[in-house]
């Protein structure tokens, strides 16, 4: 859920060792959200291949990792005075781009467990539509805990704290993933309630190395897919709502009429 339809995973990682709850339709993961299962403070992250790892987009292919700089550069320059807002600093730019698709070091989450399953569920067609997906579920306050020494959550642009984790930071100690919240400065990042993790660039490891019992998760079997889509589109919860692009409500209509 990169903000993306096709770029949220990298393939692929061990299966877990313990039995993972099933979700068949949206009741059954209101079910598992009780109390006594799930904080209201969970992060959600929704991959429609079970067996993706947690791996930022920058880390998945070796000319990423190698020009992450110089992707970003070229980014700002070609997209400056066309983008719908005015990012003010490195991660606002960083933040942009990782909804329009760029590679970055952000990995998508949500606060929004419905819109988490939406992107477990998501298919445009693709051969991944054929596999289980699988609903992530972060304590984002556990993991900075363990790796920055604090629960509280970091934003992007403003904790100094993060500056260590610039592409321009002078400093050679690698730190591990930690929680982040960016300000609500688009629309799509506002649609989806985004948040994020942010690895290190030092750190080339899936993110699961680093979580430990703060991760979790829930498999949505490929035969209750569509199913489930269908109900979330009853709850306004479709392509057109979480992208907000012409593109996505155009293909919403068009799948309404398909025979």
């Amino acid at each position: 859920m990169d903000g993306t339809r096709r770029t949220d995973g990298s393939p692929t990682g061990e299966e877990p060792t313990h039995q993972e709850p099933t979700i068949s339709s949206v009741s059954d993961l209101v079910a598992l959200l009780s109390p006594s299962h799930v904080d209201s403070r969970t992060w959600f992250r929704g991959q429609i291949d079970k067996s993706w790892l947690r791996i930022p987009s920058a880390r998945r292919k070796s000319g990423w990792v190698d020009h992450e700089d110089d992707m970003l550069k070229q980014f700002r320059q070609q997209v400056a005075g066309r983008a719908p807002v005015n990012p003010v600093n490195d991660w606002e730019w960083i933040c942009l781009a990782q909804h329009h698709r760029l590679p970055t070091r952000l990995l998508d989450w949500t606060s929004n467990p419905l819109i988490g399953l939406y992107f477990a569920v998501e298919s445009d067609g693709g051969e991944e539509g054929d596999a289980d997906g699988r609903l992530f579920c972060l304590d984002p306050y556990e993991l900075n805990r363990k790796n920055f020494g604090s629960r509280n959550l970091l934003l992007l642009g403003m904790d100094q704290d993060l500056d260590d984790y610039l592409l321009s930071s002078n400093s050679k100690q690698t730190k591990g993933p930690v929680a982040v919240i960016a300000q609500q400065s688009f629309a799509r990042i506002v649609a989806q309630s985004g948040v994020f993790t942010l690895s290190h660039h030092r750190d080339p490891e899936p993110l699961e190395k680093s979580l430990g019992v703060s991760l979790s998760s829930w498999i949505i079997p490929v035969t209750a897919k569509e199913r489930i889509r269908n109900e979330l589109d009853a709850l306004n919860i479709n392509r057109a709502s979480v992208y907000l692009d012409l593109d996505s409500f155009a293909m919403l209509i068009r799948e309404e009429y398909d025979d």
